[in-house]
């Protein structure tokens, strides 16, 4: 049997609930749990409305009372009005209900003064998105007073609006994920195939920023002709058509990346320096494919300055050192045309060998510290654009970081500063980067864009 959970405000007119109350009790057979945000004064009314109901329908009601001190006092009507959402959360678990969404909950605000009703409703919009909010309305007398017999019942599931302004709050923090989640819900519910392009462009957001560039890409492309529609200047709002025209021109953006990765993820299968000249030296003559290269690494910098602004300084510093690692890789492969996996020695001036002290026959693989002095040597303009003395501090804070080898905080200044140093360096070396990252910034997500199917 289905059971049915009531938030609702009672004031001293007992219509609202009881018609309420006859409405859920008819429609379902099972128990019917009561949460009454009430005054002292209201008392009265709701255990008339409950005994009849009892009477009508047999005794299926479990009645908690809030009582409201002061029903004209905004705060305390809030106050109560949490109390009694954290009492029907706590009576949710305790039934063993893991997803409250599951759970059939009906808001009625009707009664009461204005305060009680509208703190019911705003905490409920915060904490209940998934509530049904209903409200008893219909022809009225001279004195306001909705006229027994002609009630009309107005009912608004909360979960669209109230999940679109949390989708919203979500995607400004970055937790783009949560944001996908909220705006696909909303999506199905609506029945709505704009909303669904939203989620769609969310979810490749949110594949992006854990670097599954792979599904980001099997996302986009699903999504590929529902963007190009909300393109359209003639239909939609500016801020839509700005929005969507990003998510539409990620598509190529992503697959070039994934598909320059995919090139590159061939070297951990190499086993000699043939193997890796094989896949490197046909990827640094290919223009799409170098130019893939360089677009991750314009992702990645924007994936860590995500980082620090969420304080994630750990996952930053780390990503930092990377990218520095990245940054050299790139231009030993595009510009020399260097593999750093098993790395062909013979490629490599016998001088720079000797004066380093390298023995070829052990190391393999290029490092950082290896690629930086190799560069250094060819003169390469990447070793003057960056500063060595940051580079030694990221590593100092990295090495002696709690996921390193050690058990200190990381310093965000010195992260900080590394970013902006690579940030530099790449203006440098790599054509259009301000472009590039212009293109693969997200996007911001907008009143207009998000209420646009609702205007």
């Amino acid at each position: 049997m289905s059971h049915v959970r009531l938030l609702v405000t009672v004031g001293k007119t007992p219509v609202p609930i009881e018609y309420t109350l006859s409405r859920i009790a008819g429609e379902n057979a099972g128990n019917i749990y009561v949460y009454a945000i009430l005054s002292e004064e209201s008392q009265q009314t709701l255990y008339n409305v409950l005994a009849e109901a009892i009477r009508r329908y047999g005794d299926r009601f479990n009645v908690k009372q809030f009582i409201v001190e002061d029903p004209e006092d905004i705060e305390e009507c809030l106050r109560v009005c949490s109390e009694a959402v954290m009492e029907l959360l706590d009576d949710v678990r305790e039934s063993g209900v893991q997803d409250v969404s599951r759970e059939n909950i009906v808001v009625n605000y009707t009664g009461g003064t204005k305060p009680m009703s509208a703190a019911l409703v705003a905490v409920v919009l915060n904490r209940l998105p998934h509530a049904n909010l209903v409200y008893i309305g219909g022809k009225r007398d001279e004195r306001g007073i909705v006229v027994s017999g002609l009630e009309k019942v107005v009912q608004e599931n909360v979960l669209p609006i109230s999940a679109l302004f949390k989708a919203k709050e979500h995607y400004e923090n970055f937790n783009i994920n949560y944001a996908y989640i909220l705006i696909k819900e909303a999506a199905e519910r609506y029945g709505s195939q704009y909303y669904m392009a939203l989620s769609g462009f969310l979810e490749s957001l949110a594949l992006r920023d854990i670097y599954d560039f792979k599904e980001a890409c099997n996302v986009l492309n699903r999504f590929k002709r529902p963007f190009k529609l909300y393109t359209d200047r003639v239909i939609f709002p500016e801020d839509v058509v700005k929005f969507f025209t990003k998510a539409s021109e990620s598509v190529d953006l992503v697959n070039s990346i994934y598909y320059s990765l995919k090139q590159l993820r061939r070297l951990k299968e190499a086993r000699n320096s043939e193997q890796s000249k094989s896949i490197i030296k046909p990827f640094s003559r290919n223009r799409g494919l170098v130019r893939g290269l360089e677009y991750l690494i314009a992702e990645v910098l924007l994936n860590i300055e995500r980082r620090i602004l969420t304080g994630e300084l750990l996952i930053a510093c780390v990503s930092t050192y990377r990218l520095y690692e990245l940054l050299t890789q790139y231009r030993l492969i595009v510009k020399y045309g260097l593999s750093p996996t098993y790395v062909d020695w013979s490629e490599i001036p016998s001088d720079f060998i000797r004066e380093y002290n390298i023995d070829t026959s052990e190391v393999k693989h290029l490092n950082l510290q290896t690629s930086f002095n190799l560069l250094n040597y060819y003169g390469d303009e990447l070793v003057d654009a960056l500063d060595s003395d940051l580079l030694r501090k990221l590593q100092f804070e990295r090495n002696n970081s709690l996921i390193e080898h050690g058990f200190s905080e990381v310093d965000r200044e010195v992260v900080e500063n590394a970013i902006k140093d690579i940030n530099g360096a790449c203006r440098r070396v790599i054509s259009g980067f301000d472009i590039m990252l212009d293109k693969l910034k997200f996007p911001k997500l907008t009143d207009e864009v998000l209420f646009c199917v609702r205007a």
